[in-house]
C-alpha cells in the first residue's frame, strides 16, 4: 500500500486484498480520502498500477453530482455493470 493510512486499517485492507471477499465499505467525512483509498484497494486487488485503473475492464467509478442523489440513469448504469460476466466463468 503507497497511501499513508493508520496501522490497523493497513492491517484490514491487506487481509481484504489478500482474502476472498466480494465488498469493501468505505465510510468517513467528505474529504477524509476514502476514493483514495478505494482505488489503492483495488489496483491491488485487481494488480494492476493505481495509474491504470481507470482504464481496467472491471473498475467502473460511479459519482453523484454535489449534493445530489445518483440518479435512476446510473442505477441501471450500475445493474447492467453488475450483470456483466467475468471471462471464463462458468455457469
Amino acid at each position: 500500500m503507497s497511501l499513508p493510512v493508520h496501522p490497523v486499517t493497513e492491517r484490514q485492507l491487506s487481509a481484504f486484498v489478500g482474502g476472498d471477499h466480494h465488498a469493501l465499505l468505505l465510510v468517513g467525512q467528505p474529504g477524509s480520502g476514502k476514493l483514495a483509498l478505494a482505488q489503492q484497494a483495488a489496483a491491488d486487488s485487481l494488480q494492476t498500477p493505481l495509474a491504470r485503473l481507470d482504464a481496467h475492464p472491471y473498475v467502473r467509478i460511479f459519482e453523484a453530482a454535489d449534493g445530489q442523489a445518483i440518479g435512476i440513469e446510473t442505477i441501471r448504469e450500475v445493474e447492467h455493470f453488475l450483470r456483466l460476466k467475468v471471462p471464463g466463468q462458468e455457469q
